[in-house]
């Protein structure tokens, strides 16, 4: 485990070692299989621009991404691509949608044009209390709502005018 990354209870792993890896991410795959989910989301594959605790490059995260794309596509799992949006361009083919929170925010958006372009879909999610960023999410071809931070079941969806 590397150090935290500033959720309660959760830490970067050493994505580098994929072999130490192997075991518990594969369970993980097999009881969603087990359980009958269509797809799985891995959260956070972005170590390489967070302090992990461990040196993690761009590419130790490419092949740590397309590992987990292998597992779930073994299993008949779909694969979101959440967070490394830089990466979409060496990812995009690898995943069937992505899951982005906050690309207004950050001005960041359109990175994820090749996802659209690939007949896939974004899913999408602000945290900024207005639906001003809506038309554009629109336009861009996303699939977005507003929740709150820390995320309950309510939740405003943004849909076409009219």
């Amino acid at each position: 485990l590397g150090d935290g990354n500033g959720w309660p209870g959760e830490w970067w792993l050493d994505i580098r070692d994929i072999e130490a890896l192997t075991p518990v991410m594969s369970a993980r795959f097999e009881l969603a299989a087990e359980k009958g989910c269509d797809g799985v989301e891995p959260d956070n594959i972005d170590a390489f621009q967070n302090d992990s605790g461990f040196d993690i490059t761009a590419t130790d995260q490419v092949a740590y991404a397309k590992w987990l794309s292998l597992q779930a596509h073994g299993r008949g799992l779909s694969i979101g691509m959440k967070h490394a949006i830089a990466l979409v361009p060496e990812l995009e083919s690898s995943f069937d949608w992505a899951l982005n929170e906050r690309c207004f925010e950050f001005d960041e958006c359109a990175l994820l044009s090749p996802v659209i372009e690939a007949g896939k879909a974004v899913f999408h999610v602000e945290y900024q209390g207005d639906l001003s960023w809506c038309p554009r999410a629109l336009e861009l071809g996303f699939s977005s709502l507003e929740k709150e931070r820390l995320v309950g079941p309510e939740y405003r969806p943004c849909v076409p005018e009219g």
